[in-house]
């Protein structure tokens, strides 16, 4: 799968699988968590939890009430939710 990094929305560990996530398709890379946060990171990626890193860059809001990042108005998108850790990363949003 061949995606621009600005297309995509997140990036999960799921039952030990990485997938790729943007508004239009899924895919399952074969790289580490790890070796996408060491690239991306510099690029405005952030880590919402421990398995799941964010393109702050399609971010639509924050809701500090349920811990969660929404990526569209209507919440079409499956939202993530975001680890205590890692909270004030997003209260600015």
């Amino acid at each position: 799968m061949v995606v621009n990094i600005s297309d995509i929305i997140s990036i999960s560990l799921l039952k030990g699988e990485i997938e790729i996530r943007t508004r239009t398709r899924r895919g399952r890379p074969l790289r580490s968590l790890n070796e996408y946060e060491q690239y991306l990171f510099p690029l405005g990626f952030e880590k919402a939890s421990k398995s799941e890193i964010v393109n702050t860059n399609q971010i639509w809001r924050f809701c500090e009430q349920n811990q969660t990042l929404y990526f569209d108005k209507n919440r079409k998108i499956k939202g993530i939710k975001v680890s205590r850790r890692n909270q004030r990363n997003f209260k600015a949003l």
